[in-house]
């Protein structure tokens, strides 16, 4: 009798341990650390497609409000220096030789409330063609000629100084061919008469705006002055 009741002791102790360790095997195993996460190859993808989208930093992404798709990433960098740029921008305007034309000039700068300073440059000297009569032997006789002149409809004028004194000038070329084709025109009629080359110094003169003149206001203005003189040129640069 004692060992049948051992028997079943053992039995039972038999018993619970196995339900004990089929108990511990199904329970899910620990997560092991610095595990990977396991992901589905389609999130896979839609993750790569979003960071791909995503601009990168520097950029914005514009998107077609109609359409609600992207139009591209932009540069903000840029974009900003551009504008910065922009509004620093101050214009140089020449050379000018003509000084009406300057004078004009400045004041429709200062019709827009914009101040410009005067910068002159001394360009190359010209070459041009003085036509003259050699003097007289007295200023009656030269009185006399120009009237003669006059009559025929050429402009003249006495030499009071310098060292054609006493005679009369007939004007200044800028081209050697009209010089020598008056000179021929008055040999025809027995006058003598003469060409001289004078350098003549040219200034030249550029004007530049002191304060940055805004992108509308500066189209406007340099589209005034090539109206005016379609030859004047113009650079920007940025304002110091």
């Amino acid at each position: 009798m004692r060992f049948l009741l051992l028997a079943l002791l053992m039995l039972n102790l038999a018993v619970a341990g196995l339900t004990a360790l089929e108990h511990l095997q199904r329970k899910a195993p620990p997560e092991l650390e610095g595990a990977a996460e396991l992901k589905l190859l389609q999130e896979t993808a839609s993750e790569g497609a979003r960071q791909q989208s995503r601009p990168n930093a520097g950029q914005a992404q514009f998107v077609n409000t109609a359409s609600g798709r992207s139009v591209g990433n932009v540069d903000t960098r840029a974009l900003e220096e551009h504008q910065v740029a922009e509004l620093r921008t101050c214009i140089i305007v020449g050379p000018m030789s003509d000084i009406s034309l300057l004078d004009e000039s400045v004041r429709l700068f200062d019709d827009f409330g914009v101040q410009v300073e005067k910068i002159l440059t001394q360009a190359d000297a010209r070459l041009e063609y003085w036509v003259f009569i050699p003097p007289f032997e007295s200023r009656e006789a030269a009185e006399n000629r120009i009237e003669e002149l006059d009559s025929l409809g050429f402009d003249s004028f006495y030499i009071s100084q310098g060292e054609v004194r006493g005679g009369i000038s007939l004007g200044l070329f800028a081209a050697r061919a009209s010089a020598d084709e008056l000179v021929q025109r008055l040999n025809a009629l027995g006058m003598t008469s003469k060409i001289k080359e004078l350098q003549k110094p040219v200034s030249e003169y550029r004007l530049m705006t002191l304060v940055p003149v805004p992108p509308n206001t500066r189209k406007e203005l340099l589209g005034l002055l090539a109206a005016r003189d379609s030859s004047v040129e113009h650079k920007e640069i940025i304002c110091k």
